[in-house]
């Protein structure tokens, strides 16, 4: 099974959504561009307990992630329309919204930053031991 941020990125890379410059999971690359110029979407593992235990064994990874995206400074599209599709995309492959922040500016780059966290539970298979 390969990480959830890795299978949310593919999901996210699989639409080429034009106005995402570059994407990343679990950190930004010291060498990307981080002057502003660019949008980036950053996805991040917030936890990923076990759970659906049966007979004291977990069944499911209960992913939990954080999407965040960083417009770049010219962007020319509609804020809210660009992460609303981000949004729907999950929401159409069985990803649940957990929560949306409310957009805010960061002070060094002046780049609007939108953050929402999405959850989907993968079935696990765990042998039981001698």
């Amino acid at each position: 099974m390969e990480l959830p941020v890795v299978t949310a990125k593919k999901l996210i890379a699989s639409r080429k959504y034009p106005w995402i410059d570059e994407l990343y999971f679990t950190q930004i690359p010291e060498e990307a561009d981080t002057t502003g110029d660019k949008t980036i979407v950053l996805i991040t593992s917030v936890k990923e307990p076990l759970g659906q235990f049966k007979n004291d064994t977990p069944s499911a990874l209960e992913a939990n992630l954080q999407v965040q995206i960083f417009y770049g400074n010219k962007f020319e599209g509609n804020i809210l329309d660009a992460q609303l599709q981000l949004i729907n995309l999950f929401i159409s492959n069985g990803w649940y919204i957990s929560s949306r922040e409310p957009n805010i500016l960061d002070p060094d780059t002046n780049q609007v930053t939108a953050t929402f966290t999405v959850s989907c539970n993968f079935t696990i298979n765990f042998e039981r031991g001698n």
